[in-house]
């Protein structure tokens, strides 16, 4: 059933691309994609960079619940994963190679995101090693972390073109150039310069990749060299704690005081509202860039700290572009009087 799939995907996924699908065809396309993640799982288990106990359900579950994340829907009945991705390919419905290629390419990187998500909830001792790599990234001139949807991505510095409809790199890519360039004892300093180099140098994936997913590739390529995962050392810090302390509160004075008149003054929000946000800016950014502790709080569950039975449906429709959009441009400000700092 899979070859004769294979042979057919050319007919199978365009139709996919559509509002509300026939049900064979998405039933075909979950199977194959379930079979190819099961695959790949598999590969790693007999590599050595999975063990199949870790999360407490089998493989074939587990593959489903990574690839789960391609057949949602829109409101009009779309699967707007698979819309994203394959729309722009233009691959002609006789290539059944470049059709089966682009569909590796696509489970393949779910199958990342979805382990990184469920170590980042079950694992709690790598909570040290993103510590670390956040620590390294503050300062440094390749890399620029961003956060979408309460995640934190890194991505290049210099401006790139949008490619977040590519697929993730396959993590056995970077760990196998980080290796290859790991003969003896690297700093976290000299992992990133590779991995900004491997971002930079490639086409075909997202020049961007989680900071979770960076996180288990450093700390086994840490356990490959046999070397002692590092904490970042006073080169990768020159700023103690109560220096970026001092950062964060500049930035965020700096910023509210740039906003009050166009916001406050115009009535935008009122005054409580507009401190209600900055405080959860605050905390936000204090946590992310002093405390260090590996968990980022997210917007929603900081402004609930502060009003009583928030759901999630008010956050998004009254609050989450006012506070998300104060909490970007306070980080951007503070990276930005971070790297003055560093190159005046």
């Amino acid at each position: 059933m899979t070859i004769h799939i294979v042979l057919l995907l050319g007919q199978i996924i365009p139709p996919l691309l559509l509002p509300n699908p026939s049900h064979e065809r998405v039933r075909e396309f979950v199977y194959l994609c379930q079979r190819m993640a099961s695959a790949y799982l598999r590969v790693k288990v007999r590599s050595g960079r999975l063990d199949p106990n870790t999360f407490g359900i089998s493989l074939d579950d587990l593959a489903l619940d990574c690839v789960a994340e391609l057949f949602e829907r829109s409101s009009d009945g779309r699967f707007t994963e698979l819309s994203n991705y394959y729309g722009p390919l233009q691959i002609p419905s006789s290539s059944h190679a470049d059709w089966l290629g682009a569909t590796r390419r696509l489970v393949f990187s779910k199958v990342n995101e979805g382990l990184f998500r469920l170590y980042k909830e079950n694992d709690r001792s790598l909570s040290n090693t993103i510590r670390n790599l956040k620590n390294s990234l503050r300062f440094s001139r390749t890399l620029f972390p961003v956060v979408k949807n309460n995640e934190t991505w890194i991505q290049l510095a210099e401006q790139e073109p949008s490619t977040e409809s590519a697929p993730l790199l396959p993590s056995e890519l970077i760990e196998a150039q980080m290796l290859s360039e790991s003969g003896h004892r690297r700093s976290l300093r000299g992992l990133l310069d590779i991995f900004a180099a491997i971002l930079r140098e490639q086409d075909g994936y997202q020049k961007q990749y989680p900071l979770v997913g960076l996180a288990l590739i450093v700390r086994s390529v840490n356990v490959r060299t046999s070397a002692v995962p590092e904490e970042a050392n006073e080169e990768d810090m020159p700023f103690t704690c109560d220096e970026v302390k001092r950062f964060v509160a500049s930035s965020l004075r700096r910023t509210k005081d740039t906003l009050h008149p166009s916001y406050v003054e115009k009535g935008k929000l009122d005054q409580r509202t507009f401190d209600l946000y900055f405080e959860c800016v605050s905390d936000i950014l204090n946590a992310e860039y002093v405390s260090d502790d590996g968990i980022d709080l997210t917007y929603y569950e900081t402004l609930r700290k502060r009003i009583a039975k928030l759901s999630e449906s008010q956050y998004r429709k009254q609050h989450r572009v006012y506070l998300e959009y104060l909490a970007k441009l306070t980080r951007r400000n503070f990276l930005n009087l971070m790297r003055r700092e560093l190159n005046p």
